[in-house]
């Protein structure tokens, strides 16, 4: 009974942490310089004051899509953009859950690879997960994005993508990490990301990473939370696991 009213007074201080710098642009701060924290074969972890920062060499884990949060995995974070359900392309084990929209974005595995495509995803994949904005394509950043006004706010954030060695980079907003779209985009381009897309951010981020020596997680708001003030969990994750 102890532990059960301590865990819950645990989760309310964090999670009015987590919303202050949510609701509080003053607490604001530009992103210092990263330290590594971690590194295994095929997995460099860094961490900055407002960004978690994992590489992943697609030759040590294998990824995927699940409707709903996956257990048992090294690896996962939110993904599409949802209203009540899933905005855009899902696909489970080469089965299409829901329909792509125009434009936007995707994370997709094609006969065990992880790719990310900049407005285009082939008709047949083993996962994929559509998002409505991408960030970087070709080494230069989503101008016509990073201009539009809701760029500008100040929230918690994640991007994915590919650098030029074919590893994928992971970017997600840590504890106190309220930043703009070109905060995350400007990430992303300094840990050398040539295509990024940008998954739902704010009350949505909600990611993992665990091995045998390491493991740290974010929730920006938790299911408790949520379900006092009616907001829903993300539909669709992405993830991986060691091999």
């Amino acid at each position: 009974m102890v532990i059960t009213v301590l865990l819950a007074v645990f989760s309310f201080i964090s999670d009015l942490y987590n919303w202050i710098y949510y609701e509080n642009d003053v607490l604001y701060s530009e992103s210092k310089k990263s330290e590594i924290v971690h590194e295994r074969e095929g997995v460099k972890i860094y961490v900055n004051n407002n960004f978690d920062i994992m590489i992943f060499n697609p030759k040590n884990m294998d990824f995927g899509v699940s409707v709903g949060k996956p257990e048992n995995v090294n690896f996962y974070m939110n993904s599409n953009f949802f209203d009540e359900e899933a905005l855009g392309l899902v696909v489970v084990n080469g089965r299409r859950m829901s329909s792509r929209v125009k434009g936007g974005g995707y994370f997709y595995v094609k006969d065990g690879n992880p790719y990310i495509g900049i407005k285009r995803c082939p008709g047949y994949t083993d996962y994929a997960s559509q998002t409505i904005l991408w960030g970087v394509r070709d080494g230069n950043p989503n101008t016509y994005l990073t201009k539009r006004g809701h760029a500008n706010v100040k929230t918690y954030r994640n991007i994915v993508g590919k650098d030029k060695n074919g590893n994928i980079v992971v970017i997600v907003s840590n504890r106190g990490g309220v930043v703009t779209i070109n905060d995350i985009i400007n990430e992303g381009l300094k840990m050398g990301m040539v295509d990024g897309i940008l998954f739902d951010g704010g009350t949505s981020v909600d990611y993992k990473y665990k091995d045998n020596k390491y493991s740290n997680k974010f929730k920006s708001l938790s299911g408790r939370f949520k379900k006092i003030g009616g907001v829903d969990e993300p539909p669709v994750y992405i993830y991986g696991n060691l091999n």
